[in-house]
Order: structure tokens, then sequence, then C-alpha cells
């Protein structure tokens, strides 16, 4: 069976600087003038908030050797993984394409939820974001 699991991978361009504390802070203060009831936790390099039985993962990496780790962990967990940065337009196509294939996966607020996350690390620059899901 499929985890309930959103997971946001960013990765710098050009020797960027992402920062999971000032995320986590922007986040936070999103959600807290928001309706929906989340809160983000840190441990080391992971950002992570629960709504139920649904997950959100987060994590900065330094370099792109990393990203086997996170494409296992989707394969370990039966996420769609696909190995190339998504812009905010494919990834909302792929929501679409889930909600197509499986109705009753998620709800509403964990697509949206999963949208702010990934709009929010945008306002990074010179960022590359890998979703699986």
């Amino acid at each position: 069976m499929q985890s309930l699991l959103f997971v946001f991978i960013g990765l710098p361009q050009n020797k960027s600087v992402l920062d999971l504390s000032i995320l986590q802070q922007r986040l936070e203060e999103k959600y807290k003038a928001d309706t929906i009831a989340i809160q983000f936790t840190r441990k080391d390099e992971l950002l992570s908030a629960n709504m139920g039985e649904v997950n959100f993962y987060i994590s900065f990496l330094k370099n792109k050797d990393e990203l086997n780790d996170w494409f296992q962990l989707a394969i370990d967990f039966e996420l769609m993984l696909i190995k190339n940065p998504v812009t905010r337009e494919q990834l909302l196509q792929r929501y679409d394409e889930i909600k197509k294939l499986s109705p009753n996966l998620y709800n509403k607020v964990h697509y949206a939820t999963a949208i702010s996350i990934f709009d929010t690390m945008n306002t990074f620059k010179e960022i590359s974001i890998f979703s699986f899901q």
C-alpha cells in the first residue's frame, strides 16, 4: 500500500544558500494566519508535519549526490517518483493525475498544503525542487 506522504527536496543551484530554519519560520508564519492547522517540527536536516494520516517531509540538500537516498525512500514507500526537478505547473498536473487515479487518496486540504509548501520553498533564490507523493 502506498504511504500517505508528500516529500519536498530543495537542491541549491549556483552555490545558493538554503536555510531550513528560515523555511520553517516562513511556513509557521503562513499557517499561523491560515485556517489550516499544521505544525512543523525540525530534526536535524528534516522538517516534518502531519495532518491526520498524511505526512509532509521537507529537506534542503547540500549536493545532488544526496538525492539518491531520497529516491530510494520514494521507491521503498511506493511513492510516485520522477527524478527531475518539478515546476509548479508540473506539480499541479501530477496532483490532477493522482486525483484521477486515486480520488480518495488525499483530501483537497492535503493538496493545498503541498502546493503552499512548494510555493514557500520557491521564495528562495536559485532552488530546484524535487517532489514525491
